[in-house]
């Protein structure tokens, strides 16, 4: 009572000093503070010294239930100002956004104005589900959110960020966190039985080998535990009831590496799965719905002490009751929002409530209604109250505070310009406050101290803001941070310039999806030509005869399509408006051209051999090396000026692997030897900046640059490429294909001779002798392993110091022979993507429990699993067994010598999770995509090759959850030698990028003297070299998103959508009586990429035949309307009168929680099917309407669209 009195004192003072007596809600804080003493003692004491303890001086609410408006906050002035306030209040600073985005760089930024301040700063992750989905987030997301509320209730001061969402989600009670929760040392006496029984009973799971968090395992006197919130599992030693030792172990290796003096163990999961919780779940699950519970899937496998994807969002079914994340704070808690703080609240419970509408009429899925779930707004403004809250950029607030920020100034980085960097370095020069300017890396750091030092402004490197502070004597500071925006407090003497200030738009951290473009004046060109009976190619089906146009109407879908024969007079019909799959043959005079017959696999066998087989003599190529060898080559110059500047283009951030390639390759050109460097790295891991920058030194040292590509189309996009980022610079780009006229490449070519191309990009025809160069320094070869070395050993015959600069994305054995065995250097760029967990890969001998292990994982987190067996005449028989062997799992069959609709119907049931384990045969090689089969158990795996093993293995690990891949085999002791080495291989290279690793080790378990062999992989190459093996999983990540290696072709766009609305579709004879230019016409037409392209060819047909008749105009719009689809993301558009269906691709380019909403727009149109596509209800009898109505959506559709463009719509 004592203390209470003295308190409340030393408030009333606090409060006279700041605002008098009179200050709204002194006196209900007097009170609160009575009954609150021990918290808010501290907060008297902050405020009695808060006048003297910050710059800023940022006012605060006095009391709970009051608030105080920040406003005027420019820049990352809300950041500062929030830790600036964090490293005196003795308390916890709450921040609840609504935009993630913020989130995350207010986060950034405050731990970097906080500095070497001890607090720490959490962000609690939501559960990265949308409301009622069937997924559960991924197990570190789990772990991680259990860290942070078992440290919540004793986390007396520090920074806690939160998602408006999340706020609101029920959470387990603060004493199961507790009472689950206990500290093991090193000493302290436990039986080991007992403390086998504590791990149960925090919900972790018994296993033979640890890897994940949530798990233990016990062998003797030693207990292997995974604890929830820790970054590594830990091993503890008993000596009879007593912990000898704790160490932490690689769950890879399985050895331990450094000792510990106590760990904490928490639970694994958020709801608990021993028996008590079992029982409470069914318990509560009967009372909260009326129907038979064995009917519900959910039910039946939590009764089985497995946990079903989606088993969060029943989380108030474990517990008698529920909490808030505000139970786990103390009310000296200073709460920071966003003006629009209630809105976003009610916003995301509209949300809620709509996803529930959607999914509650599920009778083989029951659902808790919204409140069961979440605190309802009204609730969650309540609690608030009973906290201090701050309200960020609220200019209508009477109780605020205006920051002394200003708006920062740009100092915008302009390359074109001798002095790129003028506007910053006359501000430097004039400024009279201390200047410390941040950029996100070291490289960006030393472009820009680059240029300082050129222009003598002395700058010192900081590593902390801290130091800056403290280092009064020096003007202007270097800093590498995530502080994304700048800063700028005249009254305080510094201000912080941000690298989006010199750059723009901050680089970017994940490279951008690769863009997909086509000129359609080049396309036209392979048609313009075209006459009756010429070859012509298709994309699918192969070479045939053109045989012209013909127009079908199809129950009034009148169209006008091309006829291709085949042989055996099989005829193709395409729709003009497909014509992009369509080009004519090259290669040879008509009547020598091939010609394929439909239906067989001449045309897959073609282009197969076509992109694998490859010869040479080893002679010529070793001469070849060996006079290389002993030539000087030019040794080139960089300047380092130009090149920074060019280089602070890249609009990306470079990776280490990049930078290592990117130094590899300008020490070759600094050097006399001719320089011969393969560039291996997996598709979009940015070989072609390297190649980009290798291209810079070698034009700006006055030599020409060479281009080979294996397409017309990869010379066509890098010529965009190249053009685009030698735009500011004077440098003169072409390209020679078969687009261009005779004329047009006769002319390029002759001024490429008298030097005057610097860079030419081109296929084949720069192989022609007619090539010739006046000063060819640089030959870079793309997709190397497309051309033959016979090819590529002629262009370097051109000049035989040319440096070489070779790029793959799937070396071939033999090149990676040539490298290892000194012919080349070879640089890798195998950095993986972001957020994608490389697959664990277990090498055993079959065994029982070993298989039950691996199952049981799967399921009891929610999983599925793969079970190959193939031997088909056993597999049934091995499907019995396991179904024994594990008897909590459903097990059913699938192989390739089923009927087709057995099949089919068992691999639908496998993705809808019908039951759990599939064994099968090798038929899952291809096509299988099932994001929530994450384990796969390969039994015989010794019988396999190492390519087909690391594609069997990318079966699994296509969501965000762990992937395990079991190898097993009879005996590890009797698998032949070369089987073992195969085995070791693929466990060994498990992260996504190792396609070169897999490569080498393939080329050394075939031998390593196959250099000058005729054998690989089975196939003959009789001219002298082994041929090209079959592609090593060329595109590791599109095998795990569920797409075979060239599987498509170049040409051809793989998010094509399909739009079918049954109208006619043609240009009328009457209007463009010439066949021909009808077919030119369809051809640009079908080609457009962009809106902007289709608009000028319509302008075009106007002007040029007069006003569109309703055909015409129709296939306009059905043009445009598949622009738009593939823009969203949407697959297929197919409506007739009756109705229709709308199918999405994938990973649409929409925000998809959205959807809904939008959806109730159309309550009588539009509906969802289970499979998630919509389908269109209403009649639509005439196209007019039909058309009219898709462009409605297609429009409301693009305000939820995400802006992640498809490579064919921007």
């Amino acid at each position: 009572m004592l203390l209470g009195k003295i308190t409340t004192h030393a408030y009333a003072l606090t409060c006279r000093r700041y605002n008098g007596p009179d200050f709204p809600g002194y006196q209900a804080s007097s009170r609160f503070l009575y009954h609150a003493a021990p918290d808010l003692g501290r907060i008297a004491a902050f405020f009695l010294s808060k006048s003297v303890s910050t710059l800023l001086n940022p006012s605060l609410p006095l009391s709970t239930r009051e608030s105080v408006a920040w406003n005027n906050l420019h820049g990352s002035a809300a950041s500062y100002a929030i830790a600036e306030v964090a490293r005196t209040y003795p308390g916890v600073v709450f921040i609840v956004l609504d935009d993630p985005h913020e989130l995350t760089v207010l986060e950034e930024e405050i731990q970097y104005y906080l500095s070497n301040a001890d607090l720490p700063v959490f962000h609690f992750p939501g559960l990265e589900c949308l409301p009622y989905e069937h997924l559960s987030p991924h197990q570190e997301v789990g772990s991680e959110r259990i860290r942070i509320l078992s440290q919540l209730p004793k986390l007396k001061r520090g920074i806690l960020l939160i998602q408006t969402g999340t706020l609101l989600q029920f959470l387990p009670p603060v004493d199961y966190i507790y009472n689950h929760s206990f500290i093991i040392s090193v000493g302290q006496s436990i039986e080991f039985e007992q403390f086998r029984l504590r791990l149960v009973d925090s919900n972790y799971a018994a296993v033979d080998l640890v890897v994940s968090p949530g798990e233990f395992a016990s062998r003797g006197g030693l207990i292997d535990v995974f604890p929830a919130g820790v970054e590594s599992p830990f091993r503890l030693e008993f000596f009879d009831d007593e912990i000898d030792s704790i160490r932490f172990f690689d769950p890879d290796t399985q050895r331990t590496v450094d000792t510990v003096p106590q760990i904490e163990i928490r639970p694994a999961r958020e709801f608990p799965m021993n028996e008590t919780g079992i029982n409470q779940f069914r318990s509560a699950f009967r009372e909260n719905f009326d129907c038979d519970p064995l009917t519900q899937s959910i039910y039946t496998e939590v009764s089985h002490g497995n946990t079903p994807p989606g088993i969060e969002f029943y989380l108030p079914l474990f517990f008698e009751q529920t909490t808030s994340i505000f139970d786990y704070l103390d009310h000296a808690t200073l709460l920071i929002t966003s003006a629009a703080f209630e809105t976003e609240l009610s916003d995301f419970m509209g949300d809620v409530e709509q996803r529930y509408e959607n999914y509650r009429h599920d009778i083989t899925r029951r659902i808790l209604p919204p409140d069961k779930l979440y605190l309802q707004p009204g609730q969650a403004i309540e609690k608030i109250r009973n906290f201090r809250r701050l309200e960020l950029n609220s200019p209508g607030a009477t109780n605020a505070w205006s920051a002394p920020s200003v708006p920062v100034d740009n100092f915008p980085v302009n390359t074109r310009v001798a002095n790129a960097y003028g506007p910053l370095l006359d501000y430097l020069q004039s400024a009279k406050n201390r200047i410390l300017i941040v950029a996100g890396s070291e490289g960006r750091l030393n472009l820009i101290e680059q240029a300082l030092n050129s222009h003598r402004i002395a700058a010192s490197v900081f590593s902390n803001f801290d130091e800056f502070l403290k280092a009064r004597d020096c003007q202007i500071g270097l800093s590498v941070c995530a502080v994304s925006r700048g800063l700028k407090l005249p009254d305080t003497g510094f201000e912080v310039i941000s690298e989006s200030q010199l750059f723009g738009e901050q680089v970017l951290r994940q490279r951008r999806r690769s863009r997909f473009s086509k000129d359609p004046d080049s396309i036209i060109k392979s048609l313009a030509e075209l006459s009756i009976n010429d070859p012509v190619t298709h994309i699918d089906h192969g070479v045939g005869r053109y045989r012209g146009l013909y127009r079908l109407d199809n129950s009034g879908d009148e169209t006008e399509y091309i006829i291709i024969e085949y042989q055996n007079q099989g005829r193709l019909y395409i729709p003009v408006l497909s014509l992009q799959e369509v080009n004519r043959y090259i290669g040879g005079t008509p009547d020598t051209a091939p010609w394929h017959r439909l239906g067989s696999n001449q045309w897959e066998k073609a282009k197969q051999q076509a992109r694998q087989k490859t010869y040479d003599v080893a002679t010529e190529l070793l001469e070849m090396d060996a006079a290389r060898q002993a030539r000087e080559g030019v040794a080139n110059t960089v300047h380092a000026e130009n090149f920074a500047t060019f280089t602070s283009e890249f609009q990306f951030e470079e990776t280490p692997d990049q930078l290592q390639a990117i130094d590899d390759v300008i020490k070759d050109l600094v050097s006399t030897k001719p320089m011969d460097r393969l560039i291996c790295g997996d598709v979009g891991f940015g070989k072609t900046e390297v190649a980009l920058r290798a291209t810079f030194i070698a034009v700006h040292n006055g030599r020409q640059v060479a281009i080979l590509t294996p397409t017309t189309l990869l010379a066509q996009q890098h010529y965009e490429t190249f053009t685009s980022r030698f735009s500011k610079w004077p440098v003169v780009i072409e390209v020679l294909s078969r687009f261009k006229t005779g004329g047009q490449n006769r002319d390029i070519i002759q001024r490429a001779k008298n030097g005057m191309v610097d860079i030419l990009i081109g296929t084949h025809k720069l192989l022609q002798d007619a090539i010739g160069f006046a000063n060819l320094g640089l030959v870079i070869i793309d997709e190397e392993h497309r051309f033959g070395v016979r090819q590529k050993e002629k262009l370097k015959k051109l000049r035989q110091n040319v440096d070489i600069l070779a790029m793959t994305a799937t070396p071939i054995p033999r090149t990676l022979n040539m490298a290892i065995s000194g012919f080349r250097s070879i640089s890798v760029i195998a950095t993986p993507p972001v957020n994608r967990l490389p697959i664990r890969t277990f090498i055993q001998a079959y065994e029982n429990h070993v298989v039950r292990e691996a199952c049981l994982r799967e399921i009891r987190r929610g999983g599925q699993i793969f079970f190959l067996h193939n031997k088909v005449r056993t597999i049934e028989r091995m499907a019995e067994e396991l179904q024994q062997l594990v008897p909590e799992a459903t097990v059913r069959v699938g192989h390739g010598q089923m009927p087709e609709l057995q099949l089919e119907m068992i691999m639908l049931d496998f993705y809808h999770q019908r039951f759990n384990i599939l064994v099968c045969s090798t038929i899952i090689e291809s096509g299988i995509d099932i994001p929530t089969a994450n384990t796969i158990i390969i039994n015989r795996a010794d019988k396999f090759g190492l390519a087909q093993l690391h594609q069997l293995r990318g079966r699994v690990g296509r969501s965000h959850h762990q992937a395990y891949a079991y190898l097993l085999v009879p005996d590890l002791e009797y698998i032949t030698g070369d089987a073992s080495k195969r085995l070791d291989a693929i466990c060994a290279m498990g992260e996504l990028g190792s396609g070169y690793t897999l490569a080498s080790h393939d080329l050394e378990i075939r031998g390593a003297g196959e250099l000058l062999g005729e054998t690989q992989s089975g196939l003959i190459d009789k001219v002298g070299f082994s041929i090209y093996s079959q592609y090593l999983d060329s595109a590791i990540k599109s095998i795990r998103e569920g797409i075979l290696p060239q599987a498509h072709d170049a040409n051809t766009n793989p998010d094509e959508a399909v739009i079918d609305l049954h109208v006619p579709a043609y240009f009328p004879d009457e209007y463009l009586p010439d066949a021909h230019s009808r077919l030119i016409f369809y051809k640009r037409i079908s080609s457009s990429a962009f809106i902007e392209d289709l608009n000028e060819l319509q302008i075009e047909a106007i002007d040029r035949f007069g006003l569109l008749p309703d055909p015409a105009r129709n296939m306009f719009r059905l043009t445009a309307l598949k622009i738009h689809a593939e823009r969203l993301g949407i697959r297929k558009i197919q409506i007739d009168e009756s109705g229709g269906v709308l199918q999405f691709r994938k990973n649409p380019a929409l925000d998809m929680s959205k959807l809904p909403s939008l959806i109730q727009n159309y309550p009588q149109q539009l509906r969802f099917r289970p499979n998630g596509s919509l389908e269109f209800l209403e009649q639509l009898e005439s196209p007019e309407e039909r058309l009219d109505r898709i462009e409605r959506f297609m429009e409301d559709t693009s305000a939820i669209w995400i802006g992640s463009t498809t490579p064919s719509a921007q």
